[in-house]
C-alpha cells in the first residue's frame, strides 16, 4: 500500500497568482523578496482600493499563465508514481468567498493543462487543511498541518522564510528550499 503524499498548489506547485495580480492590479514590479507577511494584498491600504483590487482579480483569468515552480514537472510525476499523491488547495479568499466560483474554475483548468498526467480524483479544494489525514504534507504555511500529518515539509516561500527553525522543530515541520530537496527526500 502506497503512503498519502498532499501536496499544496499555491506558493508549492506554482507561483503564487496573487502576487502576479497584485503587479498587473497596481502596474507595479514587486519581487517576492519585498514582502514578508502572507497577505500581498495588505499592500494596499485604502479600504476602497482594495474592494477594487478583488473585483479586478475575479475578471482575470488568474492561473493563466502561472509560472510552474522549478523542478515540479520532472519530479512530480516520479512522486505520483511512488505514493498516492493528492494535490490540496484552498480557493476561498477571506471576506471574498462568494467569488470563490472564479478561482476553482481557473485553478482547475491550469491543473488539467499543466499537470494533464494527473486524475481529477486527485485535486482536493478545501477551507482548512488541517483536518486533512496523510503520511507526507508539503505545503507553504505551516498552519496548514494539522494533526493527522506524520511528515510535515513547508516548502520556503516569501512568508515564512524569517520563520525560525527553533519554532519548526516544536511543530515538528522540516524545512525544505526546493524541489531537488524534497526529491532527495521522497524519491
Amino acid at each position: 500500500m502506497k503512503k498519502v503524499l498532499v501536496i499544496d498548489i499555491d506558493d508549492v506547485l506554482v507561483d503564487s497568482y496573487m502576487f502576479i495580480m497584485l503587479n498587473k492590479f497596481l502596474g507595479t514590479n514587486y519581487k517576492e523578496e519585498d514582502f514578508s507577511n502572507y497577505y500581498l494584498e495588505d499592500a494596499i491600504k485604502d479600504p476602497k482600493k482594495l474592494d477594487e483590487y478583488y473585483n479586478f482579480i475575479f475578471t482575470q483569468d488568474m492561473y493563466k499563465n502561472i509560472p510552474i515552480k522549478e523542478g515540479v514537472q520532472e519530479i512530480l510525476p516520479k512522486l505520483n508514481e511512488k505514493y498516492d499523491l493528492l494535490l490540496c488547495t484552498d480557493f476561498l479568499i477571506p471576506n471574498y468567498e462568494w467569488q470563490g466560483d472564479k478561482e476553482f474554475i481557473s485553478k482547475f483548468n491550469m491543473l488539467r493543462e499543466k499537470f494533464s498526467y494527473l486524475n481529477p480524483k486527485q485535486f482536493i479544494f478545501m477551507r482548512r487543511k488541517q483536518l486533512l489525514h496523510a503520511d507526507i504534507m508539503i505545503d507553504d504555511k505551516p498552519t496548514n498541518f494539522g494533526k493527522h500529518i506524520g511528515q510535515k515539509l513547508m516548502l520556503t516561500a516569501y512568508h515564512n522564510k524569517n520563520m525560525p527553525n527553533k519554532e519548526l522543530k516544536r511543530k515538528k515541520i522540516t524545512r525544505v528550499d526546493s524541489w531537488s530537496e524534497i526529491a532527495k527526500l521522497l524519491l
